[in-house]
């Protein structure tokens, strides 16, 4: 039986061809993990917006070179590698934001896995209802018998 597609996972008509099939291969992944609710769709559009952009500088940067001669013949980096470092920097928040990319991100009604306590200490004081674990060394020094 084929899983039917959810309408919110179609890219918006104001997107490029390529930043089109960027928020397909988003949306189903995110979709797929059930993580993709309509907050995330401005996030997502400036998402595959900026890495067109980020892929148009890259491949100036190819063209022209890291390196260029400005009018005086000096030689400086291309005005490119920061723009570029500056996408980078934005693209890998939106992705953090919408887990992408390895990130990963709790829900609204998700369950959170059970941390495991570090320590006794730590799992008494997580669960005091268990009772107090140390209450025997408690003994030992009150009357100092032990």
């Amino acid at each position: 039986m084929k899983k039917t597609e959810n309408p919110a996972t179609r890219p918006p008509k104001t997107l490029s061809k390529e930043a089109a099939t960027l928020w397909k291969h988003y949306a189903a992944e995110l979709d797929n993990r059930q993580m993709f609710i309509e907050a995330d769709h401005a996030a997502l559009h400036r998402l595959c917006v900026l890495e067109v952009q980020a892929g148009k500088l890259t491949q100036q940067i190819e063209t022209e070179g890291v390196l260029q001669q400005d009018r005086d013949g000096t030689t400086r980096r291309n005005p490119a590698l920061m723009a570029l470092s500056n996408l980078s920097q934005i693209i890998e928040s939106l992705k953090r934001s919408l887990s992408l990319g390895g990130y990963y991100r709790h829900r609204i009604g998700e369950e959170r896995k059970e941390e495991k306590p570090r320590s006794t200490l730590m799992q008494y004081r997580r669960n005091p209802a268990e009772g107090n674990v140390f209450e025997h060394l408690r003994s030992k020094t009150r009357d100092g018998s032990q």
